[in-house]
């Protein structure tokens, strides 16, 4: 058993001593006995809306990309309590044992929702906060059975979604004429975000609020958000819409890592990472929701720790090759490095046509053309060991006209320090000399190579 007032006194001590400029007062839950007292996050989410920026916008005209992307004041302190606040939640839906009890609160706030609309969410400073919403939305939406702890098959995931969208489909054709076509539209039709929003737009703001208020019961009347159009739809569209499997959440990523995910701090933190700010990565608890979670987290970082070593060994690589810009526009490069080459010619051979559900080509083969004599024989012996379905990182470098200034610099990312481009990996099917022989057969045998020429596809 957790005492409430025990709880309520290391809340209100800990934003004593790290927020003392802000009146904030958190309940956090109150576990007692086996029942569990209503949380507010109100205050937590009055600090998400006005609490982060100093300015705010004077009437909704303000409210465009140019204030939410704007120079304002950010206060910091109030951006890590966002952060730090995420991450609790986090931590409680992600254990069965306090999952049960939290998850419907954080549905009936709709936390995630109000965290989607908020001007943190979609400013510069705040993408770890989003990331860690995006975490939050992905556990709260996990495919399992809060009170049983069973993993839900994809049948049954579908399958209740499919009834949930029904029963809304016979609400409004009983009851809102307005929405009579939705009603009538099969849910292909209508389960995808931008359609559903579509035509809930028709509603008038007091027809939309007592559909999500009243009539469903979404959101509570007494809650301030309430009177927002944005934010009614909003949590009408996060409700109903059809969620990405775990599945195809992993089919999406890509093979191999690419240049927004290797220098992303808070996914991929550097080796001077301090630990005082919180990161957008899953935990190796005690415990863990199903065995599936337990391995899709082990996926995760396993998948991350590769990435690390990559970024590593791009970063020591690059900078010895000293790319610069020549007199006829194109990059060159005045150095070396072991284990870079620059490519000769490089041709797209063929695209293959998508897969049945999927938008992304099923494969694409490229012929690299790169010489290796400018390098010793023992550099040469290595890049010559290269075989069949060996991995490389394709880089595209292209360096500032002028050195960066040292103010520059240091606000500059490595990317932008290295004039890195696009990081992009590949596989090798197969490698040829110049004289194009074969070097790498069926039997995995590799042949004496002629010429300095190498042409990998």
């Amino acid at each position: 058993m957790v005492e409430a007032k025990f709880l309520r006194n290391i809340i209100e001590e800990f934003l004593d001593v790290c927020f003392p400029q802000t009146q904030i007062f958190c309940c956090i839950l109150l576990i007692v006995g086996a029942g569990a007292s209503k949380v507010s996050f109100f205050s937590v989410l009055q600090v998400l809306d006005s609490g982060v920026f100093s300015r705010k916008p004077k009437n909704d005209e303000d409210t465009d990309l140019g204030y939410v992307h704007g120079s304002e004041d950010v206060d910091d302190a109030c951006v890590l309590y966002c952060e730090r606040f995420m991450e609790f939640l986090i931590d409680l839906l992600s254990q069965l044992p306090t999952r049960r009890l939290v998850r419907p609160l954080v549905a009936d706030v709709a936390v995630v929702s109000k965290c989607h609309l908020s001007a943190l969410y979609r400013h510069e400073k705040g993408k770890l906060f989003a990331q860690l919403v995006d975490l939050l939305q992905y556990y709260e939406g996990f495919e399992i059975d809060d009170h049983q702890g069973r993993q839900m098959t994809d049948d049954e995931v579908l399958q209740s979604h499919y009834k949930r969208l029904q029963a809304f489909q016979l609400l409004a054709f009983k009851k809102i004429p307005k929405l009579r076509e939705l009603a009538l539209a099969n849910i292909g039709a209508i389960n995808k975000r931008a359609d559903l929003a579509k035509k809930l737009s028709i509603l008038s703001p007091e027809e939309l609020r007592d559909l999500v208020c009243g009539k469903l019961k979404l959101v509570s009347k007494d809650d301030p958000w309430s009177e927002r159009v944005a934010f009614l739809i909003e949590v009408m569209v996060s409700f109903f819409e059809k969620q990405q499997s775990q599945k195809e959440a992993i089919n999406a990523l890509p093979l191999y890592p690419n240049e927004q995910i290797m220098w992303d701090e808070s996914l991929v933190p550097s080796i001077n990472y301090s630990g005082e700010g919180c990161l957008a990565l899953p935990k190796l608890n005690l415990q863990f929701l199903t065995l599936h979670d337990y391995l899709l987290r082990n996926f995760n970082l396993f998948r991350l720790e590769s990435t690390y070593e990559i970024r590593e060994d791009i970063q020591e690589a690059v900078p010895h090759l000293l790319a610069y810009v020549n007199n006829e526009g194109e990059t060159a490069f005045r150095g070396w490095s072991r284990m870079a080459v620059p490519i000769k010619e490089f041709k797209i051979r063929e695209v293959k046509q998508p897969n049945i559900g999927e938008v992304k080509p099923s494969a694409v083969t490229a012929e690299v053309t790169f010489s290796i004599s400018s390098y010793k024989a023992q550099i040469r012996s290595e890049w010559n060991a290269l075989k069949e379905h060996d991995v490389l990182f394709l880089l595209s470098i292209r360096p500032s006209f002028e050195p960066l200034s040292a103010e520059e610099a240091d606000k500059a990312t490595v990317p932008q320090k290295l004039g890195l481009q696009c990081v992009r990996g590949c596989e090798i099917i197969e490698i040829r000399d110049e004289e194009g022989t074969l070097m790498n057969d069926f039997t995995g045998e590799s042949n004496v190579m002629n010429g300095s020429l190498r042409k990998e596809n």
